[in-house]
């Protein structure tokens, strides 16, 4: 499945639950982003079928080695676009939800290029880690 065609609460979960430890429970993915709980176990089934997340009857969501990579790649080009995005006068709130709009349709090429335009960058405006990417920051010492 292409990025450009994650449903966007799919994209929206992996984060939340790569933020969360790799694990989180429906309730709090509920909560997170006011819905029903029916409507995030429909999400969560169709995740596991695309082998991002594991959900094993009564127990948390958690991400697999295909989702964990996954969302640890989202998160990498959702920072350095929000850190482009500062940089041309956006707030972090507004740097955010721009972000949010392209992280899924910029070419992994263009957000490798700003990632190298600004040296690699540690954190985002917001004050959060930029993860590693390895088809990027991996010969960056970090």
């Amino acid at each position: 499945m292409e990025h450009a065609n994650f449903p966007k609460n799919f994209v929206r979960y992996l984060k939340f639950i790569h933020e969360k430890g790799g694990k989180t429970t429906i309730s709090e993915l509920a909560v997170q982003f006011n819905v029903k709980k029916p409507t995030v176990v429909e999400t969560v089934k169709k995740m596991q079928e695309e082998g991002l997340v594991m959900h094993p009857p009564y127990s948390p969501v958690e991400l697999t080695r295909k989702g964990k990579g996954l969302a640890q790649e989202l998160l990498w080009r959702h920072r350095v676009l929000e850190v482009l995005f500062s940089s041309l006068g956006l707030t972090v709130e507004e740097s955010c939800v721009e972000a949010e709009r392209l992280e899924v349709h910029a070419s992994l090429e263009a957000v490798k290029r700003i990632c190298s335009f600004f040296g690699h960058p540690r954190k985002c405006p917001c004050e959060k880690d930029i993860p590693a990417y390895g088809g990027c920051c991996k010969s960056e010492k970090r």
